[in-house]
């Protein structure tokens, strides 16, 4: 029998820890270090941030390296124009 998205299982938000700012910087830096000759540092950071606001909604231990991958595309397309 297929399940309702109402039955879903969800994670329990008192559990789930927020991810770190040091989680969001060490993100930053390894970006930088991949784009610096291409992006300047405040173009990384305000992608970074976006993504983790469009990130929003995912699991949080899911969420360093969804931001860093989704990040990583936008800079990549970026470069690419």
């Amino acid at each position: 029998m297929a399940r309702h998205l109402s039955e879903a299982p969800t994670a329990n938000r008192e559990t789930s820890r927020p991810v770190s700012t040091e989680t969001l910087v060490d993100v930053t830096e390894r970006l930088f270090a991949e784009f610096e000759r291409r992006l300047s540092l405040t173009t990384i950071i305000t992608i970074v941030h976006e993504c983790r606001r469009d990130l929003a909604g995912a699991p949080q231990p899911a969420l360093p390296e969804l931001v860093e991958r989704l990040a990583r595309q936008r800079l990549t397309q970026l470069t690419e124009t």
